[in-house]
C-alpha cells in the first residue's frame, strides 16, 4: 500500500484532497513503478490519500 498524506489548518487554500491532482497522482504511480522494478514481488498494490485537518 501507498499513501499519500495531505495535511491543512484550515480550508483557506481548498481542503487536502484538492492538492492530489491528476498530475500528482501520475507522478505518484511512477514513483510506485520505480520502485516496484526493484521489488517485483509486490506486483499488487493500491494507492490511498489522506487528509488531515
Amino acid at each position: 500500500m501507498f499513501v499519500e498524506v495531505k495535511t491543512r489548518t484550515t480550508e483557506v487554500c481548498g481542503h487536502p484532497f484538492e492538492a492530489v491532482t491528476r498530475t500528482k497522482y501520475n507522478h505518484i504511480k511512477q514513483g510506485i513503478f520505480m520502485y516496484l522494478k526493484d521489488y517485483p514481488e509486490y506486483k499488487k498494490f493500491r494507492i490511498d490519500a489522506v487528509s488531515v485537518l
